[in-house]
């Protein structure tokens, strides 16, 4: 080192590293202990929102337009896939194979009858569901492997008071979570949280709660309320549930960091004055119910103003000139088309929607997608349609960094920040 930097050295509590290189000395200086901590706060500071952000989009099964598959359908035999380019009809899970797997499972009252349920995929193609015979979730994952997620004696134990559990329906929160109806009166209406992976559960809402914001909700009467699966998961970190035959009738709005569940729209509110049966999230972000004893299917802003969306009507076109229940299953496509599982003449109809990303609305006539005639044609055995529909998400072909490979990226950050150097080449 020569003398120069050498009394550089001296003056400056930095450190000073020489190295002899070819004939050259190679002097480094880093940075001092107080910079440094400071780049390393900034650079944490950087990478934390970005190591957040993508934990949270790998966990969130709720996108505002996903893309979409195949159409699933819930039959008495089974879960029925629809092939969105063919029309073909296959099995995507027997009734036997759900009975093979609650069977297996010590915690399940045994399975394959079920109904009042709602199917859920995640963004890996992997399906939800809850069987009303053996009132536990089950899953289905994209490679074809079905288990009991949370079990009868596992959902027991979550909502307590000793008594069953009556699995009315199970959707995504944009938390990561399934959230399940509980509409076993014996131990009180509630909603339970299920861990996907794991499959833990935990009570999330209790009766109490839930008849606290129907009291407060109901203009005459008690409040109380009555599951019949309606539940859907949006972007607002809320889940919305109908409440089809307590009081008031209407749609609830629970948030899921708090728990806390108010009203957004009720029987007193126009239109909404039969019952609101099951429930979906249109590409737009507003509610589409179906109005069991309504005729019709209505549409619910995110600030509870109600409107008609498909009139009855419009409705009994679309289904050949048969009245439909409007207690079935609803969803949207990718395209912006909605869909609705009539369980009376075991038909699904499809309706083209104008607008469907700003203002839907339906200005042709609706048409039967897939006929009861077209079951009955596949299964031998078919008994009826259920409730369950739901499209199957097409995977994204932009992937989501891996919070790990964020982290590494962020501990490059560091060490360039950690040892700042500022190289000086002397002769």
């Amino acid at each position: 080192m020569d003398a120069d930097t050498q009394n550089r050295a001296n003056d400056n509590p930095a450190i000073y590293i020489a190295r002899e290189n070819a004939g050259a000395t190679n002097v480094y200086e880093t940075a001092p202990l107080a910079r440094t901590i400071r780049t390393w706060a900034a650079t944490l500071a950087l990478c934390a929102p970005l190591m957040l952000a993508a934990q949270q989009a790998q966990s969130t099964p709720i996108v505002p337009f996903p893309d979409t598959g195949d159409l699933f359908v819930t039959t008495q035999n089974g879960i029925v896939r629809v092939d969105e380019t063919t029309g073909a009809l296959s099995f995507f899970v027997t009734d036997s194979q759900i009975q093979t797997a609650t069977a297996a499972d010590p915690g399940a009252s045994g399975g394959g009858s079920y109904g009042q349920t709602n199917l859920a995929f995640d963004s890996a193609g992997n399906l939800y569901f809850t069987d009303d015979g053996a009132d536990s979730v089950l899953r289905r994952t994209a490679g074809g492997a079905l288990s009991v997620l949370a079990s009868q004696t596992a959902l027991e134990a979550a909502v307590g008071g000793g008594g069953n559990v009556d699995t009315a329906g199970v959707a995504f929160g944009n938390d990561g979570f399934l959230y399940v109806l509980n509409d076993e009166a014996s131990t009180g209406r509630s909603i339970v949280r299920v861990d996907p992976d794991s499959g833990a559960a935990s009570l999330f809402v209790s009766e109490a709660t839930l008849n606290a914001a129907a009291n407060a909700a109901a203009v005459s009467g008690s409040g109380s309320f009555n599951f019949d699966g309606g539940v859907v998961g949006s972007l607002d970190g809320k889940i919305y549930v109908t409440n089809e035959g307590g009081n008031p009738r209407g749609v609830f709005e629970v948030d899921l960091g708090t728990g806390v569940v108010t009203e957004l729209a009720s029987g007193d509110a126009d239109l909404l004055t039969n019952q609101p049966a099951y429930i979906t999230r249109g590409p737009n972000g507003d509610l589409f119910v179906g109005h069991n004893g309504g005729g019709n299917i209505l549409r619910i802003t995110p600030g509870g103003d109600v409107s008609e969306f498909l009139s009855e009507a419009q409705l009994i076109v679309a289904n050949g000139g048969v009245v439909t229940s409007e207690d079935g299953g609803i969803a949207f496509d990718d395209a912006g088309n909605f869909y609705l599982l009539d369980d009376s003449s075991d038909n699904i109809l499809k309706f083209v929607v104008d607008d469907a990303l700003t203002d839907p609305e339906v200005t042709l006539p609706g048409s039967i997608f897939v006929a009861a005639a077209d079951f009955q044609a596949f299964d031998d055995n078919f008994n009826g349609l259920v409730v369950g529909i739901a499209f199957a998400p097409v995977a994204q072909s932009t992937a989501v960094p891996e919070p790990a490979n964020l982290a590494l990226f962020g501990i490059g950050l560091l060490g360039l920040g950690w040892v700042r150097q500022r190289k000086r080449k002397t002769a």
